[in-house]
């Protein structure tokens, strides 16, 4: 029997949305938060002259940052900055 039909005589699929749409970031993709915060790291601002910038606390900063790190697959700030060039998520100028 052809896999594609014996899934469908199981019953409705565990999948509710068309998985054509999209719903958002997925888990390793940057929201737009984490990707300002990224953007002005890369401009070489510290974590006050970002929060300053985007209008959010140092502590949000933070949390975006440890996000941004643990997408990237990185431990330190030098290391996202390599990495978002590298994806071409910032300028590398």
């Amino acid at each position: 029997m052809d896999a594609s039909i014996d899934v469908q005589t199981r019953g409705p699929a565990r999948e509710t949305r068309p998985p054509s749409l999209d719903f958002g970031a997925g888990p390793d993709e940057l929201t737009g938060g984490e990707l300002r915060v990224l953007r002005l790291l890369a401009g070489g601002a510290s974590n006050r002259e970002i929060a300053s910038c985007a209008e959010i606390s140092e502590n949000t900063v933070k949390f975006h940052l440890k996000n941004v790190y643990g997408k990237l697959g990185v431990s330190s700030r030098a290391a996202a900055v390599f990495a978002a060039v590298q994806r071409g998520l910032v300028g590398g100028d």
